[in-house]
């Protein structure tokens, strides 16, 4: 990947600046690099002081003490440049004369009626002794190039015999090695200083993807916890809710005797009154029904409405709701507040005695 090959190259580059630190510190760099930081004048003290100077090239010190080789091969070189001097203008000659258009001349000498034979002998005159001097030239050049090329053979040998040569040489050569080595350190400072940048921009953009990672994984986080809060929250109203159903159902399903058992001994209804049967009728109405010979308008008037039981006791008793008898309260040691059956009477006091029994203090 690329941070893999980032590591590495990390990795290779403080190798190589470790190592380049270590030859900046060696004696052998640090010697080197003071001869470059070194000025012209500092550098032509290095050089020995009975010798021409290279860089300048002053002649005046000690000619009596150059060689001779040296000498005649300077002389030879000044001859050389004096002959290419000479060819130089031999060409500007050369040059003029083609320039002249001897057919016209002819033409012009013969309007004039002049004689063209000494017209063409003065033309070739002139280049003749041009050719004459070239071909010296020529000659001369030759000559001069095969010394120049021995007295310069002689020249390089000397240069090795010589010891003030030698030690010149050396001086050049530590100059040069002084160089070289400043070139090889400020490549390698370069070449760093271009891969550190170039790293520095890649952590650079890495690290904003980073964040830009970050931040949109914090998000989904964020947003995540909040739906499974909210799942959460939901799941629990829901089982709340099923709990208290469950418990509701459980109370409604429970046995209505202990229920009937569970309340407190003082909350029980006291025993009915007595009975206070309903007026007879003097005519029974058109529309009125007739039971076991009673006739009857309606409930009779001392009944009460009663709540309808709860369904367990619905289902156990059949009686949906109705009016119930009201009977007087018992007198303590009196006689009971349920009254005999009286003719014509007793299945309102019998059906309401049994429905008392069967269910207890109206709800």
């Amino acid at each position: 990947t690329n941070n893999t090959r980032m590591r590495e190259a990390y990795a290779n580059a403080q190798q190589s600046d470790k190592l380049t630190e270590e030859d900046l510190h060696s004696d052998v760099t640090v010697e080197q690099l003071s001869i470059v930081s070194k000025t012209q004048e500092e550098l032509l003290k290095l050089f020995p002081r009975d010798n021409v100077n290279l860089f300048d090239h002053d002649e005046h010190l000690d000619k009596k003490e150059e060689d001779p080789a040296i000498t005649k091969l300077e002389d030879k070189l000044h001859e050389l440049a004096a002959l290419i001097e000479t060819r130089t203008q031999h060409v500007a000659t050369f040059k003029a004369i083609v320039a002249v258009d001897i057919t016209e001349a002819t033409n012009a000498a013969l309007a004039q009626c002049k004689d063209i034979t000494a017209l063409h002998a003065e033309n070739l005159q002139q280049a003749g002794a041009l050719h004459t001097q070239v071909m010296e030239g020529v000659t001369k050049q030759n000559a001069l190039l095969a010394e120049i090329l021995q007295l310069n053979e002689v020249f390089e040998k000397s240069r090795v015999t010589n010891a003030k040569a030698v030690e010149r040489q050396k001086v050049i050569q530590t100059v040069e090695q002084s160089v070289a080595k400043f070139s090889l350190i400020h490549s390698q400072v370069t070449a760093g200083i271009t891969f550190y940048t170039s790293l520095q921009a890649k952590l650079t953009t890495l690290m904003q993807s980073t964040d830009d990672l970050a931040y949109t994984q914090q998000w989904q986080r964020q947003d995540f916890g909040a739906q499974k809060s909210s799942e959460l929250d939901r799941n629990g109203q829901e089982m709340t809710d099923r709990d208290y159903a469950l418990q509701l159902s459980n109370e409604l399903n429970a046995s209505p005797r202990a229920g009937v058992a569970a309340i407190p001994q003082q909350a029980q209804y006291a025993p009915p009154p007595a009975f206070q049967p309903a007026p007879q009728a003097a005519a029974a109405p058109a529309n009125s029904a007739m039971v076991y010979g009673t006739p009857v308008s309606g409930p009779p008037a001392n009944l009460m409405p009663m709540h309808a039981p709860a369904p367990a006791q619905q289902a156990q008793h059949a009686p949906q709701g109705g009016y119930m008898a009201t009977f007087p309260a018992a007198v303590p040691g009196g006689p009971s507040a349920v009254p005999a059956q009286a003719p014509g009477q007793g299945q309102y006091s019998a059906q309401y005695q049994q429905q008392y029994q069967s269910y207890g203090a109206p709800v």
